[in-house]
């Protein structure tokens, strides 16, 4: 290719950045190119914030505390993490202590355990303990799900007065991160007819 005609492409290249440039900053002037209504951020976050619940009785199979509160999954193909930070209590307990542990549906993950431990000398008293656990979730359907907290009893057979956000003070707070699937996040522009 000679000089000239280097030359020439590169001209005829520059044009038509400029031209297309100075086209999508008239279009964003007049209105005719904004941002995707359907944009989503690709972490949808939601915080749940329960009221003190508790129950009389826990044996050595996992009981139903309480629901802490609902949120919405956007994509079956998300993972979804789940952080429970609260204050956990029993009365008094027969065993080594309390298992606590958070689900989803009345069902426990499949992707390791979201647990947190209340040992026997920590039971009773009017304290409790602060706890902090999380974990994922997989292949959760799209629409509303329901966080709970259970406790079992750890090699015994009784736990009484079972309860999380103890003393009731609201500063429980499950936090549940959706990390949405590659693709699901549209482009920061489109053309508007």
């Amino acid at each position: 290719m000679s000089p000239r005609n280097s030359s020439q492409l590169r001209s005829a290249t520059l044009f038509v950045v400029a031209l297309a440039a100075l086209l999508a900053a008239a279009g964003f002037a007049a209105g005719r190119l904004n941002a995707a209504s359907t944009a989503r951020p690709s972490i949808v976050t939601h915080v749940l914030q329960p009221s003190c619940t508790a129950i009389d009785n826990v044996t050595s199979t996992y009981t139903k505390i309480g629901d802490l509160g609902t949120f919405e999954v956007q994509s079956t193909d998300s993972l979804v993490e789940t952080t429970f930070h609260g204050r956990v209590y029993a009365s008094a307990t027969n065993g080594t202590g309390l298992r606590y542990e958070l689900r989803i549906d009345d069902a426990a993950t499949a992707t390791g355990r979201i647990r947190a431990i209340l040992k026997a000398a920590e039971v009773g008293g009017s304290v409790g303990r602060h706890v902090s656990m999380g974990g994922f979730w997989e292949g959760l359907a799209v629409g509303t799900h329901t966080v709970s907290l259970w406790a079992q009893t750890a090699n015994g057979s009784d736990s009484d007065t079972v309860m999380f956000d103890a003393g009731c003070w609201s500063s429980d707070h499950v936090m549940i991160k959706e990390y949405l699937p590659f693709g699901t996040v549209a482009l920061p522009a489109i053309l508007r007819e």
